[in-house]
């Protein structure tokens, strides 16, 4: 008879969630993002006298956290921790699920997602090309606030040699942090403000089929990714690498 090794699952480095910042508590019942990052600045001599400008008025908006379920069914021969195997399972897949829902919010249906995005640049030939234009963009838009891009697996080997490793993730020369998460997919690299993010696994269950012999495990947790929606930058890129868009079985 073999023997059944459970081996250790990884997930990728500078994926959406090593790099997001952390979420406040509560954050699975939902949270309204203050909007700050579009906010305008003013300018004005050394002795200003009065005022003039006009005042900015942040906006919320609202982000749900949404549900990431995952299976596992073994043997009952292996006679193996089917629940812990779906809840290790979800803590690496909740990466891709996260990933889908920036790219088009069909979980929440009302999420601020990539279909929002405001295109900035067409026909870029290279992967530098639509970086730097998204962050000139990127640099009017938010005036100097940290600027998050978003690069789909299919084009990460294609980022500029200036693009580097700091040991926490990746950066550009003019700092924007770079996450390149296995659930997007497409030619466009995006950008957006800088992204929150959280998983909160809540529930495994397991079940028996005596007929089928089989042990089964589900993972239940809640996801959650926003970010300021006040200006979202999209740049076409003319590389074609997308491995299709994923079924509804993967959402």
């Amino acid at each position: 008879m073999t023997t059944t090794i459970n081996l250790p699952l990884r997930g990728m480095p500078g994926g959406l969630i090593a790099q997001a910042s952390p979420l406040p508590s509560g954050w699975e019942r939902g949270v309204e993002f203050l909007s700050r990052a579009c906010l305008e600045p003013e300018r004005a001599g050394p002795c200003p006298v009065g005022y003039e400008g006009e005042e900015s008025t942040p906006e919320a908006a609202q982000f749900q956290a949404i549900q990431l379920r995952q299976g596992v069914a073994c043997s009952t021969l292996s006679r193996l921790n089917v629940g812990g195997l779906a809840s290790e399972a979800l803590e690496i897949s909740a990466e891709y699920m996260l990933g889908l829902e920036m790219m088009d919010g069909a979980a929440s249906g009302t999420n601020p997602s990539f279909t929002d995005a405001t295109l900035v640049a067409v026909n870029c030939a290279t992967v530098a090309e639509a970086i730097g234009c998204l962050e000139a963009a990127g640099a009017v838009a938010l005036k100097g606030r940290l600027l998050n891009i978003h690069i789909p697996p299919g084009l990460s080997v294609h980022m500029p040699s200036t693009v580097r490793w700091d040991g926490n993730g990746y950066v550009t020369p003019f700092g924007s942090r770079v996450i390149i998460s296995s659930g997007y997919s497409g030619s466009s690299i995006f950008a957006t403000a800088e992204i929150f993010a959280g998983v909160n696994i809540y529930q495994t269950e397991e079940a028996v089929a005596r007929a089928t012999n089989l042990d089964t495990g589900w993972a239940s947790a809640a996801g959650l990714v926003c970010f300021d929606p006040c200006w979202i930058g999209e740049a076409e890129t003319t590389i074609e690498c997308d491995a299709g868009s994923p079924g509804e079985e993967d959402r």
